[in-house]
C-alpha cells in the first residue's frame, strides 16, 4: 500500500467481513521490528480488544489493516511508525 502498511494473511477466515463501522473483537500481539513483544491481548488476565473499524478509535494501520477481514482470519500487519 502507498502508506507503507503491509498486510499478510496468515489464515483465511469465513463468514462476515469487517467493513467501515463494523464492531470487531480481536486478539493481537504487538511486536517491534526486532521481534520483541510490547503488548498482547493473549497475556494472562487480558481480554480480546473490541473497537469500531474506521471510527478512529485505534491507530490508522489497524483501521485500514482490518478492513475486509473475515471471522476467524489471522493477519500480520506491518505498520510504519509514521
Amino acid at each position: 500500500m502507498d502508506n507503507g502498511l503491509i498486510i499478510e494473511i496468515l489464515k483465511e477466515g469465513e463468514g462476515t467481513t469487517a467493513e467501515k463501522y463494523s464492531i470487531v473483537t480481536v486478539h493481537y500481539t504487538g511486536t517491534l521490528q526486532d521481534g520483541s513483544v510490547f503488548d498482547s491481548s493473549l497475556n494472562p488476565g487480558r481480554d480480546p480488544f473490541r473497537f469500531t473499524v474506521g471510527a478512529k478509535q485505534v491507530i490508522e494501520g489497524w483501521d485500514q489493516g482490518l478492513m475486509g477481514m473475515k471471522v476467524g482470519e489471522k493477519r500480520k500487519l506491518t505498520i510504519p511508525p509514521e
